[in-house]
């Protein structure tokens, strides 16, 4: 099988596009997580035969090296570099796997949730992971596809890469579980 780059169905990003698009979006997002999941479970599979995506947070080490190797680059029309679509959409697969491995922790209280209370919200209008009962916000929520594309953006325009940013995303937002 070869593994398709993710299509959101949108053509901006998600705090651009109204409502009536972040909704389609978000309805799309949700109902395409396991078959993200396996895409994304056979792409690993191809590189690195050793490695499963069983939701086991112990095997976030292997993944994270095995992340790390997939990130690339290219330069956009106005000569800055950016992560390429492969990069983009491994990194909102790997958000929906590690969203569902958290989700796993504690499947009766956090759910996938669409951010519209606040436009200034970075996280407006996107898919996050809400219900964390330790959190002092109730409207605390993580969207780990975001965070991943940053840390992309970062990697790509020249920063060092850090070993263990998938643990370390993970165990963040399981301590408000």
């Amino acid at each position: 099988m070869t593994y398709e780059i993710f299509d959101p169905g949108v053509d901006r990003p998600l705090h651009k596009v109204s409502r009536e698009d972040a909704i389609r979006h978000f309805k799309h997002f949700v109902q395409s997580i396991e078959v993200r999941i396996r895409s994304l479970g056979e792409l690993v599979v191809q590189s690195d035969q050793s490695l499963q995506l069983n939701f086991d947070p112990s095997e976030l080490e292997m993944l994270d090296t095995w992340f790390q190797g997939t990130i690339e680059g290219r330069l956009s029309e106005d000569g800055e570099c950016i992560p390429t679509a492969l990069t983009f959409s491994v990194c909102n697969d790997l958000g929906m796997y590690l969203g569902e491995m958290l989700r796993r922790c504690s499947p009766r209280i956090l759910e996938w949730k669409l951010v519209t209370e606040n436009r200034r919200d970075m996280y407006y209008q996107r898919p996050v992971i809400r219900g964390f009962s330790k959190a002092t916000d109730p409207l605390y929520g993580v969207d780990f596809d975001h965070s991943l594309c940053m840390y992309a953006h970062a990697v790509v325009a020249g920063a060092e890469k850090e070993e263990g940013v998938l643990k370390r995303m993970f165990e963040f937002a399981r301590r408000y579980v």
